[in-house]
């Protein structure tokens, strides 16, 4: 079910009920029971400072918290990349050099283990 003015004109008079100022419109869905109601919900966006202050301030210190971590995700997940290469960079560079290290020092040996072993 959607809900929807009956006339077109009236619902452009509800939206621009004078041309300076501006509005907001909201388009929500809500599922209950397994049924889904969508709507549009319009509101003047002077109206929308005290609606964000009354709803920041019905919120406890530990929802205020919750809601902080969640602003700085985004600067989190931007900075994965640099943070995986700080780690990996280092990691690879150890694992090759000591490869590398294993192959010379096999290489240096070599003649050692021939002429131990007798095959020579």
């Amino acid at each position: 079910d959607q809900e929807t003015p009956a006339d077109d004109s009236q619902f452009l008079e509800k939206k621009a009920p004078n041309k300076n100022s501006s509005i907001i419109t909201f388009y929500h869905k809500i599922t209950t029971n397994n049924v889904t109601r969508q709507g549009v919900t319009t509101m003047h966006s002077s109206s929308l400072l005290p609606l964000i202050k009354t709803a920041l301030g019905s919120m406890s210190g530990e929802s205020m918290l919750i809601l902080g971590l969640g602003g700085l995700l985004p600067l989190l997940m931007m900075s994965i990349p640099f943070v995986v290469m700080a780690f990996v960079i280092p990691v690879v560079f150890l694992i090759v050099s000591t490869m590398l290290g294993v192959a010379a020092s096999s290489l240096v040996f070599l003649p050692l283990f021939i002429f131990g072993s007798g095959l020579f």
